[in-house]
Formats: C-alpha cells, sequence, structure tokens
C-alpha cells in the first residue's frame, strides 16, 4: 500500500521528497513578494481555491529560500523564514 497524497501539508511533508514545477505565475508572485520584502513589508496573504497549489507553492518556496533546492529565482543570502499555520 502506497502513502501517496495528493495534497501537500507544509509541515507534515516538510522533509519528504518533493517536486515543483514553476509556472510564470509562481515565478512572478515570489519576485513581487521579495521586491515588498525591500520596501519594508513583511506579511503576505496567499489566497486561492481549494487545490490550486497554496501549500506546494509555499514549501517550494521554503526550500529555495533555504537553500535545499532552487526551484526559485531568488537571492536567499538575507532572507529569513518563519513557518506560521494558521
Amino acid at each position: 500500500m502506497s502513502n501517496f497524497s495528493p495534497s501537500i501539508n507544509i509541515i507534515r511533508d516538510d522533509k519528504t521528497a518533493f517536486e515543483y514545477i514553476v509556472t510564470p505565475n509562481a515565478q512572478n508572485t515570489v519576485n513581487k513578494i521579495f521586491e515588498n520584502l525591500k520596501r519594508g513589508r513583511h506579511s503576505f496573504n496567499l489566497i486561492g481555491s481549494f487545490g490550486t497549489g497554496k501549500s506546494s507553492f509555499l514549501l517550494a518556496l521554503e526550500k529555495s529560500i533555504q537553500g535545499e533546492k532552487g526551484y526559485f529565482d531568488i537571492d536567499n543570502s538575507s532572507s529569513d523564514l518563519i513557518k506560521l499555520v494558521g
């Protein structure tokens, strides 16, 4: 029996093998986040319908920031990550 799940849980799947396909929209979102960070904005809302990939996006962004895998083209030299789930 397989443990496959089509959904991503950013806590549960933190250390599991993970592949993500970066779309132009996802890269654009990351660019906007980092542009706003440079302007002093440090809080962001990610809103979308169920099943649209919000958690996958966040997990890929986390792994990019931490330098585990370069999904996104970012400068992670000055980025700290605090994981909040609500």
